[in-house]
């Protein structure tokens, strides 16, 4: 029977009237258990019925357990707002404040689970969710995989840290971690969700490596479809995690069904370029999938509302040149829509980039431009966002004084180099700062590499600094991006040292300038133009 027939049947009505005339008999827990009834066949918090439970619950609010407060909160959650209804869920977590120190049960993890869901989504004052949380902390190893599931979800919908949460967070996610194969791919991705979406809110300590490498682990071993591995993919991107294994299996899967891109969303497509682009990863048999991604890329051109700058700059990081690409993303009036939002500056440097690789690694002739006025406005914002030069001082002192750097300098392809050396043979440095000018950016004019007046058989020397976003959270490979960017830098002839600056931080001061000079010598002994970019 449907809960229409329910609630329209002859008995229904003989069993509401003998509620009715019994309900001021009813203990607490009975009363709770008639709303729950009520409301799970449909009888709405309007009714005379349901109002008249509420009302007695009401007179009798201050008498709730915890628990009963808990679940009270469950049954009403869906109720239409009526006075009573209003009046209760503004009491429930008054009187939750004031029985929770005296009455909790510390040492009982499943209400410990079931009071951090409240209070989690309920305006309870910081003491009490401390309390739980640190209750909950002392008994973690009472902890299984289906309460670690509710302590996530519950410590996720929190508005705010609070002391202890990231160790029972941690804790959480190792029971999780230890039992994935328990999980179904939809209850994993629920909870990599969750997690993601307070680490993009800058809660970083929702990282957690493990984690995500058992649900790589778990994609693999399951042998679920391409999708769902895509799906996984894109989450572990936004975290800037790096899974080769992950990588091989989807492209694996991709040599036995190409189809999986032929016929799959354009999402599927963007994001296997953008897991394989970040990683700076091309696995085995790579050259047997760039005129599928090609082809596929080509396919959807026609949708203009498409990321195109990313996409056809991470297809140049993964070696899939495309012409035909490039002459849409550089057509004008493809670029007045798509630069016509704002904050479009990230846009603009992509453009650039791309105009970079047109004049140093495309294999075909270096015409294809953007239209001016563009690529200007891209060259004028780029490295503007540097506001300090960490490595500055150092490398002055280290090869003598400030004379043998110049810092924020342009090339005349738009490159911004943070810091610019020249070495002769032998490892001696060339005075290039005949000013001592310490200024990135002068008010005058702005200084390119190309004007430097050099003696003959010397190298210049660019040194960067890579943020800790330029390279992946869980070990030092350089985004793809990145990498493409130094190439089209050393295919100019300049050697490029990059360093990273977790690594930079990590150094002792007494310690930085033998290892930047040592860097500095190292990569021009080894200065070629390669795939890989090696931090230092």
């Amino acid at each position: 029977m449907s809960n229409g027939e329910v609630t329209n049947s002859p008995q229904f009505r003989i069993l509401a009237n003998t509620l009715r005339s019994q309900i001021k008999h009813l203990e607490i827990n009975e009363l709770i258990d008639a709303l729950k009834f009520l409301g799970y066949i449909g009888i709405p918090a309007t009714s005379k019925i349901t109002q008249e439970i509420l009302h007695l619950l009401s007179k009798h609010v201050n008498e709730l357990s915890l628990q009963q407060i808990t679940f009270l909160d469950f049954v009403m959650k869906d109720f239409v707002k009526t006075p009573l209804v209003t009046a209760l869920k503004i009491a429930l977590p008054i009187v939750f404040e004031a029985h929770l120190i005296s009455t909790c049960d510390l040492e009982n993890v499943i209400q410990l689970g079931d009071l951090l869901k409240f209070v989690s989504r309920r305006p309870i004052h910081e003491k009490c969710t401390r309390h739980i949380i640190e209750a909950l902390t002392e008994q973690r190893k009472m902890i299984d995989f289906k309460l670690a599931k509710s302590i996530i979800r519950s410590l996720c919908d929190l508005k705010r840290k609070v002391q202890y949460d990231e160790i029972l967070l941690h804790h959480s996610l190792d029971v999780l971690t230890d039992s994935i194969n328990d999980l179904s791919f939809h209850e994993i991705d629920f909870v990599l969700t969750q997690v993601l979406s307070k680490y993009t809110l800058g809660y970083d300590y929702f990282y957690h490596e493990e984690f995500l490498n058992a649900c790589s682990r778990y994609i693999i071993e399951k042998q679920c479809s391409f999708e769902h591995g895509i799906w996984t993919l894109k989450k572990l991107c936004r975290f800037n995690h790096v899974n080769i294994s992950l990588l091989d299996y989807l492209t694996s899967s991709l040599l036995k069904n190409p189809w999986f891109l032929e016929q799959g969303s354009v999402g599927v497509l963007i994001g296997f370029l953008s897991g394989l682009a970040q990683a700076d990863y091309k696995p085995n048999n790579w050259n047997l999938i760039i005129d599928l991604v090609i082809k596929c890329a080509l396919g959807h051109q026609n949708h203009q509302e498409l990321p195109w700058l990313k996409i056809v700059l991470d297809m140049c990081v993964m070696d899939c040149w495309s012409q035909t690409l490039f002459e849409k993303v550089f057509d004008e009036e493809f670029l007045d829509k798509y630069l016509s939002r704002d904050y479009n500056t990230l846009d603009k440097l992509q453009l650039l980039m791309l105009y970079q690789c047109t004049q140093t690694l495309v294999p075909w002739s270096s015409s294809i431009q953007p239209p001016s006025k563009y690529l200007k406005s891209a060259i004028e914002i780029n490295g503007t966002h540097h506001l300090s030069f960490p490595l500055l001082n150092t490398i002055a002192h280290g090869l003598g004084d400030h004379s043998y750097v110049l810092s924020g300098v342009y090339t005349k392809h738009g490159h911004f180099l943070e810091h610019v050396v020249v070495m002769r043979k032998g490892g001696f440095p060339v005075a290039i700062n005949l000013n001592g000018d310490t200024t990135p950016f002068p008010t005058t004019q702005r200084k390119y590499v190309e004007n430097l007046d050099l003696p003959p058989d010397c190298t210049i020397v660019a040194l960067m600094l890579l943020s800790s976003s330029m390279s992946s959270i869980n070990n030092d490979r350089i985004r793809g991006t990145v990498r493409l960017q130094v190439n089209t830098i050393e295919a100019m002839g300049i050697v490029v040292v990059p360093i990273l600056q977790t690594t930079w931080m990590n150094i002792g001061e007494s310690e930085k300038i033998p290892y930047l000079m040592q860097a500095i010598q190292h990569k021009i002994n080894n200065h070629q133009a390669t795939s890989v970019i090696a931090p230092v």
